[in-house]
């Protein structure tokens, strides 16, 4: 009888599993046609957790009762899992694509450059298999010199160097520009404080923020923007900072007078002057050079080296252009960072001239920075 139930026709919601369902292809340009489909439970889990990574989902993403719903309509046979399941098939998934790419370094991939921070980086070498490592990128910094130096050593002796390990050790471009723009706007001007205790005053609570959004509407600010308080120790920061705190310069200005602790808020200063908002501008357009630079360095998607050349030299045209700028801030600022930039580019030639762990090399460097 049991068996007889499980295989009866006129039983209700009695299915077979491995019975396919007539589809239709949606590949564009194809003639239409019946295509028979089986329903995978395990295709589903691993389609749902390749959803969660791509998009960037919480794994509780699965148990909100929206798309519960939405899960049962598309599919009625598939049962949604737990959120622990689902975390366990995220790990097995990039378990998964691991392997493929272990497979790929091993057959198909010829060389590998890599950029780190030097931590472990024998350890993920050899547990993903890769032996040839042309380039090594790190920060411009004496402390990694030692690491670079182990990291040739080992990595010679697995004959993975190009040309000798002549150009092993990279020096990060971005971290080279970031250290020449912050030499420039040190204990710079008092435009960028004032214009960032005016941001912070406006971010300091819900009440404020109310009230400077009532001047916006009042100034007539279309921007969608909002502003921002920046992290004073990255100029990127700063100048995102600005560039946003100017669209809204008629805002401040009207919440000046609305708002009587806002001046208070200035102390012995006071809140940012239509000169202090003309010397913001001129920062902006300076730094959004350095800015797009920074953002061409730092890309991971495409190739940046050959737009390296261009970005250098624009720079140096801007630096150059700085010093003979009649604003006093200007020049200051345009001297101080080419003072370093000068300087980094002497440091990097003279470590390739005579080689990274040159006494001699590193006695000239030294004498240069103490003579200027």
């Amino acid at each position: 009888m049991n068996h007889h139930i499980l295989k009866c026709a006129k039983k209700p919601r009695t299915t077979d599993p491995t019975q396919t369902i007539l589809t239709y292809p949606s590949v564009e340009g194809s003639s239409l046609g019946h295509v028979s489909s089986k329903f995978d439970k395990q295709a589903c889990r691993k389609a749902l957790s390749i959803f969660v990574v791509l998009d960037e989902q919480p794994f509780s993403a699965v148990e909100g009762e929206g798309f519960k719903y939405y899960s049962k309509v598309m599919q009625p046979q598939f049962t949604l899992p737990s959120r622990s399941t689902v975390a366990r098939d995220c790990f097995q998934l990039h378990l998964d694509e691991k392997q493929k790419l272990k497979a790929f370094f091993k057959s198909d991939c010829n060389r590998v450059a890599l950029t780190t921070d030097c931590r472990k980086i024998e350890e993920v070498l050899r547990d993903w298999g890769i032996r040839n490592v042309p380039t090594i990128t790190v920060d411009n910094a004496t402390s990694n010199d030692v690491a670079i130096t182990y990291l040739h050593r080992k990595i010679s002796t697995m004959n993975g160097m190009m040309r000798d390990g002549k150009c092993f050790h990279m020096r990060c471009a971005a971290h080279i520009l970031n250290l020449v723009v912050n030499e420039g706007l040190k204990d710079k001007h008092l435009s960028i404080t004032s214009v960032r205790d005016a941001v912070r005053f406006v971010k300091f609570s819900p009440y404020r923020a109310v009230k400077f959004k009532e001047c916006i509407e009042f100034a007539g600010i279309t921007c969608k923007k909002l502003v921002r308080l920046d992290v004073s120790t990255r100029w990127n920061a700063t100048y995102l900072m600005l560039e946003a705190a100017e669209k809204f310069q008629a805002a401040f200005d009207k919440l000046e007078y609305e708002e009587s602790s806002y001046r208070e808020f200035f102390g012995k200063g006071s809140p940012p002057s239509s000169d202090d908002w003309d010397i913001v501008r001129a920062f902006i357009s300076f730094l959004k050079l350095f800015y797009e630079a920074t953002n061409v360095f730092s890309t991971s998607q495409s190739g940046s080296l050959h737009s390296a050349f261009h970005q250098v030299s624009a720079i140096y045209c801007e630096l150059k252009q700085a010093t003979m700028n009649l604003n006093g801030v200007f020049a200051s600022v345009g001297g101080d960072m080419m003072e370093k930039y000068k300087l980094s580019y002497i440091e990097w030639t003279f470590k390739d001239m005579y080689g990274v762990g040159s006494v001699f090399a590193i006695g000239l460097i030294k004498s240069i920075k103490e003579s200027l």
